[in-house]
C-alpha cells in the first residue's frame, strides 16, 4: 500500500510560524488521466478546506506546485496520525 504523498513540518520563512506542507508524489505516470484525476482530487481537497472556517479544521495558507510536485501549506497540528490511533484502538467511539 503506497502513500500518495508526504506531509512535512516546516517553518514559514516570511513570518516564522510552524506549518505542515502536504505534497503529492511526482505526477508522472503511464496513464495521464490518472495523474489528472489525482491532481484534481488534491486541488478539491485544498479548495474545500480553504473555504471552511471552524476551530477543528486546519487553515490552508497556500496551494501551489514545485516543478511537477503539487503541495498544500496549512496549519501544523501536533498529535498522532489517524493511522497510529487506529492501530492502537482498532475502533473509535462515536463521540
Amino acid at each position: 500500500r503506497g502513500s500518495m504523498g508526504i506531509v512535512y513540518q516546516a517553518v514559514d520563512p516570511e513570518i516564522g510560524r510552524v506549518v505542515a506542507v502536504k505534497t503529492l508524489r511526482k505526477l508522472v505516470t503511464d496513464f495521464h488521466f490518472r495523474a489528472d484525476s489525482i491532481l484534481l482530487r488534491f486541488q478539491e481537497e485544498a479548495r474545500a478546506a480553504g473555504i471552511l472556517r471552524h476551530p477543528n479544521i486546519v487553515t490552508i495558507f497556500d496551494v501551489s506546485m514545485d516543478g511537477e510536485t503539487p503541495f498544500i501549506v496549512m496549519d501544523y497540528v501536533e498529535g498522532e496520525s489517524l493511522e497510529s490511533v487506529l492501530e492502537k484502538n482498532k475502533k473509535l467511539p462515536l463521540d
